[in-house]
């Protein structure tokens, strides 16, 4: 093997070595820390979603209250007027803008029913919702307390069935609970708003695991996606047991992959539902991956940058010994004038110096044997 390879070589290895190495570390380290962004990018965002919700619970609280202690809805509830609550708490409701409002009476008669149209308006609606026989609205009516705390749920109203959010607020009237206002926002409007500020799609479940609400679009229709969506029951009460937002495992919903957070839906002590954040999981293969070319190139040039560094500074090592074996190949051809020609002032200028003398000298006694030779030859004659 040539010397110049000798020189080389341990250059080009050691370079290809410190590259793949540090390919490795920087693209576990760009993946690592990307993976934990994710994380903490969903667990905030799940953050997110529950603070949304409670400033969502607060706003309905304040809605109901403002309705249940305006002058005259209790006296119109206890006498079932209709008519006189219509005009008092419609207005309330339009100005508050309340997208579900329903006065239920002490015997569970739904007094009134006013909604957010298509169009915006605000009418009354002529179908009974049925919310006056859910467990929310009874636990109020049924209490001895005669200021129960508020009650919520998430249940779908039957009018346009759509899920809707709900608060339920008692009305008092002489220390007695004469009916239930119950004020709902329909989870479409709220989910999109939560997607905004959280930065994520958001995923809402209902007591049997299945997807009551999602900001996936329309792939959740799929039945393969909304396999992949449903939660097994165990799942589901692990999920609602949890102390806060627990990460899961990703799943593929349509043809992108997700990397999925859990958590329940908790307002004051109740459990209302278990809710999930998702972010596309190219967030981390992506970015991971540009970072990964982008420091395989910069490795690759820096090993070129360090095998043309290393063949310019081998050549002040290489040409001299080159020289070096031409002149004593050229003088154990008999050519005892050749010389190194070889000037430094290293090791091997040293080297070459002292071949030049020894050189030299060679062939001052050559010179001499053959003047010898030649006396000889003369006085054989």
């Amino acid at each position: 093997m040539s010397i110049r390879f000798k020189v080389i070589l341990p250059y080009l290895v050691l370079t290809l070595l410190v590259a793949m190495t540090g390919v490795y570390v920087v693209t576990r380290l760009v993946a690592n820390s990307l993976s934990e962004r994710l994380t903490n990018q969903l667990l905030e965002a799940g953050r997110v979603v529950a603070d949304g919700i409670a400033r969502q619970e607060i706003r309905q609280v304040e809605l109901a209250r403002t309705v249940a202690f305006t002058n005259g809805v209790a006296e119109a509830i206890s006498r079932g007027d209709r008519d006189t609550l219509n005009s008092l708490v419609s207005p309330l409701a339009g100005g508050m803008v309340a997208e579900d409002m329903i006065i239920v009476d002490q015997q569970g008669r739904e007094l009134l029913h006013v909604a957010i149209q298509e169009d915006g308006s605000l009418a009354a609606v002529d179908r009974a919702s049925g919310l006056a026989d859910q467990p929310m609205v009874r636990e109020i009516l049924d209490s001895n307390d005669p200021q129960p705390p508020p009650r919520r749920a998430i249940l779908e109203n039957p009018n346009d069935q759509h899920y809707y959010y709900y608060t339920a607020l008692a009305v008092n009237m002489d220390d007695r609970i004469v009916g239930v206002v119950i004020a709902g926002s329909s989870l479409n409007s709220m989910l999109p708003y939560l997607k905004s500020v959280s930065l994520a799609d958001v995923i809402l479940y209902g007591e049997n695991g299945q997807v009551i609400a999602s900001t996936l679009g329309a792939q959740e229709t799929n039945e393969a996606d909304l396999a992949a969506l449903t939660l097994p029951a165990c799942e589901y009460e692990q999920a609602q047991a949890a102390a806060g937002v627990t990460q899961e495992n990703g799943i593929q919903v349509g043809e992108r992959d997700y990397s999925l957070a859990r958590g329940p839906l908790r307002v004051g002590n109740e459990s209302v539902a278990v809710y999930a954040v998702a972010l596309p999981s190219d967030y981390v293969i992506s970015p991971g991956s540009a970072s990964r070319n982008t420091y395989v190139l910069i490795f690759a040039v820096a090993m070129v940058g360090v095998v043309v560094i290393g063949f310019f500074v081998s050549q002040p090592i290489i040409k001299p010994l080159f020289s070096l074996v031409r002149a004593s190949q050229s003088i154990a051809q008999g050519n005892l004038e050749q010389r190194s020609g070889i000037k430094s002032s290293d090791e091997i200028g040293e080297l070459a110096s002292t071949f030049d003398e020894m050189t030299a000298r060679l062939q001052e006694r050559t010179q001499e044997l053959e003047k010898t030779y030649h006396i000889l030859e003369q006085m054989d004659r």
